[in-house]
C-alpha cells in the first residue's frame, strides 16, 4: 500500500558521495518536497537503533510509522510514496526474480558510487566481493545469454542465430574479463564503459590501467588499417559477386575473408589506433599473422589475441599447474574449438565437431612443433616454421568454416547485407 502523502518520510543517503548528492537533488524535484532528505553522517546519531553499516551500504527510507526500507526497495517506495508510481514497487515485491536482479544491480552501483562520481575508481578493500557469490555473478552473463539465444532460436534465421550466439558469447566473456580485473587496478569509470562497449580486446587490466600509456600511432599504421578495411569491403561486396552463382562455397569463402579483413584487420585495428592515440594501452587483436615464424607464434602472439588472452587466463593458467604446459595448452585449443562449434555448427545445424577437430589439430601441431623431433626439423623458426604454420592453419580451414555453415549461414547473411 502507498503511504499517505501527508506523512513525512525521510530518505537517508551518503552525504560524502558526489554521485549520491546529485541524485538526491533530482529526487527532491521529482518528489516535490514530499520526502525529507538527510545524510547518514547526521542520521546515524538520530537513529541509533539502526546499525551504521546499514546506512553506509545502501540508501534508507524511513516512513513516519517507523518502518524502514533499504536499497532499491527504498527507491521504489520513494517514487510510490511521492508520485504514486506503485507498479515498479508491485513488480519488485510480487514477481519472482525481479527483486533479486534489482538488488544485484543496485549493489554494484552502490559499491562503485565513488567511481561513478569521480575520475578515479578506488573502491575500498572492504567492498571487494571476492567470495563465491561474486565469482558466480561474473560467470552469469556467459551462462545465461547464449542459453537465451538458443531458447529463441526457433524464431531466428540461421544467420541471425549465429550473430546472436556470437554476440552473447562475446559479451559474456567480455563481462567476465572485466569482472576479474575491475578491482585490480585503479581506473577511471569511463574506461570500464569503453572497455565493455567500445573495445573488442579482452586484456581488461591493460586497458583499464591508466599507468600504462601507449605511444601515439604512426600515420603508416592508420594507412595500413584503412587499406585493409577497404580490402575487406571490396572482397565482401565485389569479390563475391564476381564468382559465378554456381560456386556458392567459393562465394561464401570470399565473403568470409572480406568480413575478417573488414572487421578484425580493419575496423578493430582502427579502433585500437584510436584508443592508442588517447594514450590507452589497447593492443590490436591481430598482429601481422602472416609474419608468424611458427604455429605457436601464430596462435600465441599474432592471431585473435583477444580470445588468446581469455583462453590463457581462464583455461591454460589454471590447468597448467596440475596437468603441465603441453596438456593445458591442448585443452585450451579444444575449448576454443567447442566455443566455435557452438557459434558455427549449431546455427548451421550441421558440421558438428569439425571446428573442435580443427582446433584440436592445431593443439597437436603446436605440441609436435615444440617436441624434440619438431625442433630437429626446424619447425619453430625460419622458412620451415612458416610453411608448417601455413599448412596447418590453412589446409584444414574447411573444418572450421565447413560447407553447412557457408551455405546455410554465410550465404544468407551476405544476401542480407546486399553482398550478393
Amino acid at each position: 500500500m502507498v503511504p499517505d502523502d501527508r506523512g513525512t518520510a525521510l530518505l537517508v543517503y551518503d552525504g560524502e558521495c558526489v554521485f549520491c548528492r546529485a541524485w538526491i537533488e533530482r529526487w527532491k524535484r521529482w518528489t516535490r518536497g514530499r520526502i525529507a532528505c538527510l545524510p547518514f553522517q547526521q542520521a546515524a546519531v538520530r537513529f541509533a537503533e539502526i546499525p551504521p553499516e546499514r546506512f553506509n551500504e545502501a540508501v534508507q527510507l524511513i516512513l513516519p510509522e517507523g518502518v524502514s526500507y533499504s536499497g532499491v526497495h527504498a527507491i521504489l517506495w520513494t517514487f510510490a510514496f511521492s508520485r504514486h508510481w506503485s507498479v515498479p514497487l508491485w513488480a519488485y515485491e510480487r514477481l519472482p526474480g525481479v527483486a533479486w536482479c534489482a538488488d544485484k544491480v543496485y549493489g554494484q552501483v552502490a559499491r562503485h558510487r565513488g567511481c561513478l562520481a569521480g575520475r578515479v575508481c578506488a573502491v575500498e578493500s572492504s567492498h571487494r566481493d571476492t567470495g563465491s557469490a561474486a565469482k558466480w555473478a561474473g560467470w552469469l552473463p556467459l551462462a545465461l545469454l547464449p542459453v537465451g539465444v538458443v531458447v529463441f532460436s526457433g524464431f531466428l534465421q540461421p544467420w541471425a542465430f549465429m550473430c546472436g550466439l556470437a554476440i552473447s558469447i562475446y559479451f559474456g566473456l567480455k563481462w567476465l574479463s572485466w569482472w576479474k580485473a575491475r578491482y585490480k587496478v585503479r581506473h577511471a569509470a569511463w574506461r570500464s564503459m569503453a572497455y565493455l562497449l567500445a573495445w573488442p580486446g579482452m586484456d581488461a587490466e591493460s586497458f583499464l590501467d591508466a599507468r600504462k600509456c601507449a605511444a601515439p600511432p604512426r600515420l603508416r599504421a592508420w594507412c595500413g588499417a584503412a587499406l585493409e578495411t577497404g580490402l575487406g569491403a571490396v572482397l565482401l561486396w565485389a569479390g563475391a559477386r564476381a564468382v559465378p552463382p554456381g560456386e556458392p562455397l567459393l562465394r561464401g569463402w570470399i565473403g568470409m575473408a572480406g568480413v575478417i579483413f573488414l572487421l578484425h584487420f580493419g575496423a578493430f585495428q582502427i579502433l585500437a589506433l584510436f584508443w592508442q592515440s588517447l594514450g590507452v594501452d589497447a593492443a590490436p587483436i591481430m598482429s601481422a599473422p602472416l609474419r608468424s615464424k611458427s604455429l605457436g607464434d601464430f596462435w600465441g602472439k599474432r592471431w585473435n589475441l583477444g580470445f588468446r588472452q581469455l583462453s590463457h587466463d581462464l583455461i591454460f593458467r589454471p590447468l597448467c599447474t596440475d596437468f603441465g604446459v603441453a596438456t593445458a595448452g591442448f585443452l585450451a585449443f579444444v575449448t576454443s574449438g567447442l566455443v566455435h562449434d557452438v557459434a558455427i555448427s549449431l546455427p548451421a545445424r550441421g558440421g558438428y565437431g569439425l571446428p573442435t577437430a580443427y582446433f584440436a589439430l592445431q593443439g597437436l601441431g603446436v605440441a609436435f612443433e615444440r617436441s624434440r623431433f619438431g625442433k630437429r626439423l626446424g619447425l619453430g623458426k625460419g622458412v620451415r616454421g612458416w610453411v608448417f604454420m601455413a599448412v596447418f592453419t590453412a589446409g584444414p580451414a574447411f573444418w572450421l568454416f565447413h560447407p553447412p555453415f557457408v551455405l546455410r549461414v554465410m550465404i544468407p547473411l551476405m544476401k542480407k547485407v546486399h553482398a550478393l
